[in-house]
């Protein structure tokens, strides 16, 4: 039994095949050509029914799922967005009201503000 493909052969296809892809496609003889021309009618018939036939659920589920790829991606995105955003706001609000805290303190003491701008006062409070 001689194997269809051998490794130390230049061409690795089997020389019938490599016999026919060598052939121009024009130079087939009239049965060949009845013979196609009749598969590639089944082909049609074939299509043609299945195109008629009902979509199965599974079938219905990837159309819709490709449909609908881009406008989930586009969810995904914006919903991230908003979380980036809102915590970024939360922080920001942290901080505002963390600066309002200290002002209302600082205007708030009792001391007068010109000498909590003394850097000598500063540096007492600080020791």
């Amino acid at each position: 039994m001689k194997p269809a493909m051998q490794d130390d052969a230049p061409n690795s296809l089997p020389d019938s095949l490599s016999r026919l892809l060598d052939q121009p496609s024009a130079n087939l003889e009239d049965a060949q050509l009845r013979a196609l021309a009749a598969i590639r009618q089944q082909a049609l018939t074939r299509h043609a029914e299945r195109l008629a036939e009902p979509d199965t659920l599974r079938e219905r589920l990837s159309s819709w799922l490709l449909l609908h790829a881009l406008q989930v991606k586009r969810a995904l995105a914006a919903a991230g967005f908003a979380l980036v955003a809102g915590g970024g706001l939360m922080m920001v609000e942290g901080m505002l009201a963390e600066e309002e805290a200290v002002d209302i303190a600082i205007l708030s003491h009792e001391l007068p503000l010109e000498s909590m701008l003394d850097p000598a006062f500063s540096g007492a409070v600080h020791d």
